[in-house]
């Protein structure tokens, strides 16, 4: 019975579900749709489909409502209807896996309206619900490119009200970044709702999120302004108590409790509980409990804190009562919303840790250290979806407080293996893992490699451009970028189909333990790994381990605040030559303080006494030098004097990256473009000697002048063991390397590959960049090592041209004459300071250079040709000894 176009399967949907039991429901709408098929209508049966699934969303039947909407889909596909309403279905089972908070199944049909692109207004509106999907699995900023892509879109076409709802929905993402720029974005989107609210009326819950979103805005640390957070919460409060919208009430009320804690009123547990009759929706009760759980915490009513913060793991991650019950990994990868069920398990953690050091129960610590092993579990989660850089980095600072937690509660126990396994988490897993990948694509066709290559090449130009203030249209560089994102996605997409075992060793990057480490250990070594959170303001502490053959030892350096002040003193004062002998003296005082802060113990002073060190820092430790500490302030000595010292991004990086095979056959090319063709950077008088002077004491290629190009770097310096680059450079948030030509900028390394053991930079501030909590300093030597380097040496701050040559040479020397790197550099350092005096002595002329990475020697031959030569030399030896055999054999047998 062929309804005809005309009919409306609407009425024939209402009336059947009207009428039929819901038991039967199924069976009947499948009738309806058979008989059309058997009268081969199935244009028809799709648009009945189209409208039972909608029929069905509406009464939240959303499984049913997916079934008929994929009935539809399939049917148009089967007919190869490309068309408008295709469009609409292929968006509607989108929207309706969102429902269900199945993003990862939603993407996909939203990606084909997108590809299809018929409809402009159901294009745009995919590229918006692609950003919410991404935003739902953590994937912050790829959500912001897709995001503003749409509205783009939206704005060409005048959609007012679509757009109302799509800036509402990407300020909550900025929100949730929370950084200077992100937040400045986000009051943007804010004041576009409020244009567009001029042509299109919002509705009251708009109006709600609107201004609590401006309240939001001013209700955070980076712009707080208490009147006029205030101000737009009691907005929402006034307006939904008069429209009776309960959950906008309950949700301004808590917001106002957050914000009078934040000043420490005691306004704020009054809103606090108000607002808890008002939600029932379990994921904004847990937020409220969350809250409350801060107000009794800052008060350190622990009793009443740690009830709230399991109240709030119950709302968002269905735990029972059983306040010692840990949310299990099923339960994470069901919560809705793991951002704030990862919060929950930190927060409940620091009030278990602030219970045991009131009583000193150890059970507390270690219910904690429970909490936090199922937040770690959660974070690798959340990761797993987490494609795009910025959103890796963005979760690796979340992770880091989790790890330092894990940390205090490793040294209340007393876990050295512990503590190293989370010192080590906590460390540069993002580098590791393209260290991994970057040589794991040696088993990809190298047509694919090099694709990839180019893509990511593009991404990185693309971005950097748009970070330039001198950037002119920026929309068409971020439609550049978004493309570029878009076809590197889809590409890794098809390689993850075509080559699932490639990506599968990917997803396992080896922590090192412990004791893997000690087995690679001489009884001459210590490791000290730091862990370092700024922003952990409740547990005052930095906290560290040191690793020997024999021995592990956790602490902790108390006094959080004294601290920072002592790193950054000693910075400063490193950053000039001694003037007077007062100078030298106070120096020396803040040197030797921080020498007792940093190794605060005499049992760990003990465990490093006359060791080799290895340095793993975290956070501003990572620009500073150890080698210019004092031990002794009695007897005045430096650190180097004592300590042979290299640097490391972890240990499980440095391990990972030392035993990849280098093929470089070439030994030495070093660069000295001692004039520039840009930026009026000045003229360096002394690189050129500095270079052809180490060029003689190694052999090898110097390139100087005009023709220390950019271009020529990048063509040979795979070609070499060891690169030396003297010039120009700079750190900061966006570093650069300079050539004779042009910058070569650190994000270029990203896509350049070395084969180098050992990568000397001698220029200023090579070590210095952003600081990524939980990865490391973004900085030019960082790039280096992603690209290939074995060891960088590198510069913490301007340095001197002189000190620089002759702590260079006398390094090199020392390497031709088969020492290793890190003994090199101490014995150039020692040189040095054994042959000037008084103001020429200052550290800040030899300590400013630090070798990070791999500390042994350089070798005379590739790590590769070793081996080749190796099994060249033992194949001859049993061919001689098969000879000698024969011979012998014959001498017997005659």
């Amino acid at each position: 019975m062929s309804m005809g176009n005309s009919q409306s399967y609407k009425r024939v949907f209402d009336s059947i579900y009207h009428t039929v039991p819901a038991t039967g429901l199924e069976n009947v709408l499948d009738k309806h749709l058979k008989n059309l098929v058997k009268e081969a209508d199935s244009v028809e049966m799709a648009r009945m489909a189209h409208d039972f699934s909608v029929g069905l969303y509406k009464k939240r039947s959303y499984l049913l409502a997916i079934k008929y909407g994929l009935m539809e889909i399939e049917t148009y596909e089967s007919l190869k209807i490309l068309n408008p309403d295709y469009a609409k279905s292929l968006y509607n089972i989108g929207l309706f896996y969102k429902k269900i908070d199945l993003p990862k199944k939603a993407l996909p049909f939203f990606l084909k309206v997108v590809e299809l692109d018929i409809d402009p207004v159901k294009t745009a509106q995919s590229y918006c619900k692609i950003g919410s999907s991404y935003f739902k699995l953590g994937d912050y900023f790829d959500a912001v490119t897709y995001y503003e892509k749409g509205i783009v879109k939206l704005e060409e076409q005048n959609q007012h009200k679509l757009l109302i709802g799509e800036y509402l929905d990407l300020s909550t993402v900025f929100d949730k970044i929370k950084t200077k720029e992100s937040l400045a974005k986000m009051l943007y989107c804010l004041k576009r709702v409020v244009k567009h609210g001029e042509e299109f009326p919002l509705t009251k819950r708009q109006y709600f999120i609107l201004n609590n979103g401006f309240a939001n805005y001013y209700n955070n640390s980076k712009t707080f302004d208490l009147q006029k957070a205030r101000y737009y919460y009691e907005q929402v409060v006034e307006k939904a108590l008069d429209t009776g919208d309960s959950l906008m009430v309950g949700i301004a009320y808590s917001n106002l409790g957050n914000l009078y804690n934040k000043v420490s009123s005691d306004s704020s547990l009054y809103y606090l509980s108000q607002s808890l009759p008002y939600v029932t929706d379990t994921d904004k009760k847990a937020i409220i409990y969350h809250n409350i759980c801060n107000y009794y915490l800052d008060r350190n009513r622990l009793e009443e804190a740690e009830w709230n913060i399991h109240e709030a793991l119950r709302n968002n991650a269905y735990i029972n009562e059983d306040e010692s019950e840990v949310p299990s990994r099923l339960k994470l990868l069901n919560a809705t919303d793991k951002y704030q069920v990862l919060s929950c398990l930190t927060t409940k953690a620091t009030v278990l840790a602030k219970q045991f050091e009131q009583g000193q129960d150890v059970g507390k610590i270690k219910l904690a250290l429970e909490n936090l092993k199922a937040a770690d579990t959660l974070v690798g989660i959340i990761q797993e979806s987490s494609a795009g850089d910025g959103s890796k980095l963005f979760w690796r600072k979340e992770a880091s407080e989790v790890y330092v937690k894990a940390m205090l509660c490793s040294q209340v126990l007393d876990e050295g293996e512990l503590a190293f396994h989370y010192s080590e988490k906590n460390k540069a897993l993002l580098l590791t893992e393209s260290i991994l990948e970057n040589t794991e694509r040696t088993e990809l066709p190298i047509t694919l490699v090099e694709r990839s290559n180019y893509l990511k090449k593009e991404i990185s130009r693309f971005e950097n451009t748009l970070a330039e203030e001198s950037m002119v249209d920026q929309n068409l560089i971020r439609d550049s970028l978004f493309h570029a994102k878009l076809t590197y996605r889809r590409f890794t997409d098809s390689l993850e189909a075509s080559f699932p075992n490639y990506f599968a060793s990917l997803s396992k990057t080896e922590i090192f333990s412990r004791e893997e480490v000690r087995e690679q250990m001489d009884g001459n070594s210590a490791i000290v790994s730091y862990v370092w959170n700024q922003e952990e303001e409740r547990l005052d502490g930095i906290f560290g381990v040191v690793v020997t053959k024999d021995h592990t030892k956790v602490f902790k350096i108390p006094n959080f605040q004294s601290f920072q002040q002592l790193v950054s003193d000693y910075r400063i004062l490193l950053q000039a030559p001694f003037e007077t002998l007062e100078d030298k003296k106070r120096f020396q005082g803040v040197a030797h303080a921080l020498y007792l802060r940093l190794f605060p113990s005499e049992e760990i002073r003990d465990l490093i006494q006359e060791k080799t060190l290895i340095i793993i820092p975290d956070n501003n430790l990572q620009n500073i030098p150890f080698e210019a500490l004092v031990k002794d302030i009695h007897n005045p000595e430096y650190l180097i004097q004592s300590h042979e010292i290299s640097y490391a991004y972890s240990m499980s990086f440095l391990l990972h990256n030392n035993g990849i095979v280098r093929k470089a056959e070439k030994k030495f090319i070093g660069y000295s473009p001692n004039q520039f063709a840009y930026d009026n950077l000045d003229s360096l008088t002394r690189t050129t000697s500095e270079v052809s002077r180490i060029s003689d004491v190694m052999g090898g290629n110097t390139i100087l002048n005009s023709n220390a190009s950019k271009q020529h770097f990048l063509d040979e310096a795979p070609n070499y063991r060891i690169l030396h680059l003297a010039t120009h450079a700079e750190g900061g948030a966006n570093p650069w390397i300079a050539f004779n030509d042009s910058k070569l900028k650190a994000h270029e390394l990203y896509t350049f590959t070395n084969q180098a053991d050992l990568v000397v930079l001698s220029a200023c501030n090579t070590s210095l960049g952003k600081i990524a909590q939980g990865e490391g300093v973004l900085s030019l030597a960082r790039g280096f090592f992603y690209s290939g380097a074995n060891s960088v040496v590198s510069s913490l701050w301007n340095v001197n041209d002189g000190s620089t040559s002759d702590i260079m040479e006398e390094f090199y020397v020392a390497l031709e004459e088969g020492e290793t790197k890190s003994a090199s550099l101490r014995r150039a350092k020692l040189n040095y300071l054994s042959a000037h005096s008084l103001s020429d002595a200052s550290p800040y002329y030899w300590a400013s250079f630090v070798l990070i990475g791999d500390a042994g020697s350089t070798g005379q031959i590739s790590s590769y040709r070793s081996y080749i030569y190796i099994t060249i030399g033992l194949l001859f030896l049993i061919s001689l000894g098969l000879v000698y055999r024969r011979r012998k054999k014959k001498q017997i047998l005659g």
